[in-house]
């Protein structure tokens, strides 16, 4: 899965564009407008049904989880001696 962005061709021009380099600028936005969407649906859909009856307030705990996830891989990295396994 982390060489799917090397064989992408662009189009029938000559433009060789190195996507291995940008592999991880990429993925790193892509993950970011995914999270960014997610909180913004469940924000918006805490705002449109504000009752506990219409929406179970519940639901916010995967994002929470999410959110907790995502800051300990951000300070952590794969790199530190937690996260990290060497073959």
């Amino acid at each position: 899965m982390s060489g799917f962005l090397d064989g992408i061709r662009c189009g029938d021009c000559e433009c060789n564009v190195d996507w291995g380099e940008k592999r991880n600028t990429i993925a790193s936005i892509a993950a970011g407008v995914l999270f960014f969407t997610g909180w913004w649906i469940i924000i918006d859909a805490a705002i449109m049904y504000p009752k506990e009856e219409q929406f179970h307030h519940a639901y916010h705990t995967c994002g929470v989880i999410a959110t907790i996830a995502f800051l300990i891989f951000t300070i952590c990295g794969f790199e530190s001696g937690l996260l990290y396994i060497k073959n």
